[in-house]
């Protein structure tokens, strides 16, 4: 993992727990509640320069009056032109689970979010009579964005992700911006 990445983690994760472990300055704050989310995501992978979609969970529990742990499977799959490719098939679906520290900020219907992360990449492609398929683990190293409450059970999700694989021995990062909807119940 790279220096940088190293440090936007550390930072993020310190970041959060200073701002949340100051109860005297947020006195006057109602203590954060959990709760669970579903939604839909779309984004696109910035190195893959591919677009995806997928669903994205939110098991959300107070680690202090100001402060979630969250714990965030997902699933995408990535929409790879077979065509593109010379085969007759290929899909890609990423796994994820993540876990999240959020900050909901104080008089703003927005909560920022860091964290890390578990993946598991499956590659499934076939042409004419081959077919081959790999699955591989890795770790998404870095976690990070913000929801934004449109009402009480609706929020909007913006988020970055790096994910970091081996693939036959090679190793490589990847980075996703998406967006999504989250419903809360």
């Amino acid at each position: 993992m790279r220096v940088i990445e190293k440090l936007a983690v550390v930072l993020c994760v310190f970041g959060f727990l200073f701002f949340g472990a100051d109860e005297d300055a947020h006195a006057d704050q109602s203590p954060v509640q959990g709760g669970t989310s579903i939604g839909g995501i779309v984004g696109y992978d910035t190195d893959a320069s591919e677009p995806f979609g997928g669903v994205d969970l939110r098991f959300d529990m107070p680690a202090s009056p100001t402060l979630l742990v969250t714990i965030n499977p997902a699933v995408q799959y990535y929409f790879i032109s077979a065509g593109d490719l010379g085969l007759d098939s290929f899909h890609t679906l990423q796994f994820d689970t993540n876990i999240l520290l959020k900050y909901p900020l104080e008089d703003a219907a927005m909560t920022l979010f860091a964290g890390a992360g578990v993946a598991v990449l499956h590659v499934r492609l076939s042409s004419g009579a081959l077919s081959d398929s790999n699955t591989e683990v890795g770790f998404n190293p870095i976690v990070a964005g913000m929801e934004v409450d449109v009402d009480p059970s609706v929020s909007l999700l913006a988020q970055i992700r790096a994910t970091r694989i081996s693939v036959e021995g090679q190793s490589f990062t990847s980075f996703s911006l998406m967006g999504g909807v989250l419903f809360g119940f």
